[in-house]
């Protein structure tokens, strides 16, 4: 069987009629409308997706990532941006270059820099869950965040 792994992006309070927005492959456009009818499954991604990427979230937990390097693994502060930029470039993320280079205990750097007060940054999204059940297709949410932020960011916008 030959097909294309699809992921739908919907952008929350547009869906489903965003269903002409997808992504195939990084950097490749949309080539023709989606059926629903022929998506098996359904994949979101939570972190500036279901939720705005306009919220400041990240911008906080980009603050405690600087945070964290400069009390808990105590880098000089005019080192940091540039070894943060390093690090991602190399590893895909900040927390995966800390691993591979100073042995940064994974649970500990999340827990650190996942600490910030989600509301005011993640606010219910009217209709999300009406959206959501009127897709029939099994849906899952992806996140490259630990279990606790996603289940925290998941119960805001409920």
């Amino acid at each position: 069987m030959n097909f294309a792994p699809v992921i739908l992006i919907f952008t929350p309070p547009h869906a489903p009629t965003m269903v002409k927005r997808a992504c195939y492959n990084e950097g490749m456009r949309l080539r023709q409308p989606i059926h629903l009818d022929k998506i098996h499954c359904i994949l979101f991604d939570l972190d500036d997706t279901l939720y705005s990427h306009n919220s400041g979230l990240w911008e906080q937990i980009r603050n405690r990532i600087q945070q964290f390097m400069d009390e808990e693994l105590h880098f000089p502060k005019d080192e940091i941006a540039e070894l943060r930029t390093r690090l991602w470039r190399t590893y895909g993320t900040t927390l995966r270059g800390l691993q591979m280079e100073f042995q940064v205990d994974m649970d500990t750097y999340l827990d650190y820099v996942h600490k910030v007060p989600l509301d005011g940054f993640i606010n219910p999204e009217p209709g999300l869950k009406q959206i959501l059940e009127s897709l029939p297709q099994p849906k899952y949410i992806f996140t490259n965040s630990d279990y606790r932020h996603a289940n925290r960011s998941w119960s805001c916008l409920k």
